[in-house]
């Protein structure tokens, strides 16, 4: 089900090199985030999170499988989500993440503060991709 979020929040064009679609009602809702994520387009990320916060979703999924590429920024703009999100109540989780965007996440730890969904749904997997038995 698509719901209407405020015009600077749905179906925005791609600028800067992302694009981001969102899609679903209060109180969930899933952002297809594609494209780039570095220090020109990740407070845009930013923006459109504290948005949902503001108008009521508590659950924001962030669909990653059309990302490019994740810069200091980026993942800046990932804690950032995860914490706001915190602070009302509510979760942000990113979603559909590429190998390569996981790997920086591990590899940062960034995946021990932000809730990542396992490629395939199973808690098992995430420790796996970790090296840490599960």
């Amino acid at each position: 089900m698509t719901t209407q979020p405020p015009p600077h929040l749905s179906r925005d064009t791609v600028r800067d090199g992302l694009m981001l679609d969102v899609v679903g009602a209060a109180p969930s809702v899933r952002v297809r985030v594609v494209g780039e994520l570095d220090c020109r387009t990740a407070p845009r990320l930013v923006r459109c999170v504290d948005g949902l916060l503001d108008s009521g979703h508590r659950q924001i999924d962030l669909d990653l499988s059309g990302v490019t590429f994740v810069g200091a920024a980026g993942l800046t703009a990932f804690r950032e989500a995860a914490f706001r999100a915190g602070q009302v109540g509510g979760r942000a989780r990113l979603d559909a993440v590429p190998a390569q965007v996981r790997r920086i996440l591990a590899i940062t730890a960034l995946d021990t503060v932000v809730e990542v969904q396992p490629p395939d749904g199973c808690a098992a997997s995430a420790f796996a991709a970790r090296g840490t038995p599960a």
